[in-house]
């Protein structure tokens, strides 16, 4: 099920994402088993718990919320035209709870949609050819613009192209996991000790 789209605002100190005209902030929630969790075509997971829809539900349809917020989180020793340094992108940071997302991911969007394929023939997005999962999700974004995120902290490009990918099945022990694969290109200078790991806000309780 399609969440709304999030509009892109000007940041706290007047720095604003350049996003082009292929692609969009989109967020949905991956819900094709046990599992229900938001995700977007930024990096960013979850909701921030601003919306009675699923941030990271479990059971599903059981309003039992355990996470606030999570991102694709990468590190790494990298360079630019002012030299080398330690880099981080996020696709969140430390923020307060609050509505927009696209302003805690350090993240842009490279695609228009999150594209949605099936393994399953009586699937809307049965792709006997492609889907890999009862139900992928795929998206594309990247750090390359600098930006100003919501803990007004100013994030540095480290030249990093995202492809994301999860899979979901509604079967046996795979009906309890969500798989996230990550494709992650270096589009700028030599990258020295990268790590890739994911940040959570991670917050337990009843919706109701």
């Amino acid at each position: 099920r399609a969440m709304e789209h999030e509009p892109v605002t000007m940041r706290p100190m007047g720095t604003q994402r350049t996003v082009p005209d292929t692609a969009r902030f989109d967020q949905e929630i991956a819900n094709g088993n046990a599992i229900s969790m938001t995700t977007t075509n930024y990096g960013f997971y979850g909701n921030n718990f601003y919306k009675r829809d699923a941030s990271l539900e479990y059971p599903s349809n059981r309003g039992y919320e355990h996470m606030v917020r999570g991102g694709l989180w990468i590190g790494a020793v990298a360079t630019d035209a002012d030299g080398e340094f330690n880099g981080v992108t996020c696709g969140t940071v430390d923020a307060a709870q609050g509505p927009n997302s696209t302003e805690a991911s350090e993240f842009t969007p490279a695609s228009l949609n999150i594209v949605k394929r099936s393994t399953l023939p009586t699937s809307t997005y049965y792709d006997v050819l492609r889907a890999v999962s009862e139900l992928d999700y795929l998206s594309d974004f990247n750090d390359f613009t600098k930006v100003q995120v919501s803990n007004s902290e100013v994030h540095r490009p480290m030249g990093l192209e995202v492809h994301q990918e999860t899979y979901q099945w509604n079967f046996a022990e795979f009906q309890n996991i969500l798989f996230l694969h990550f494709t992650v290109t270096n589009r700028g200078p030599l990258l020295k000790n990268v790590w890739v790991g994911i940040y959570t806000e991670l917050a337990s309780g009843c919706k109701a």
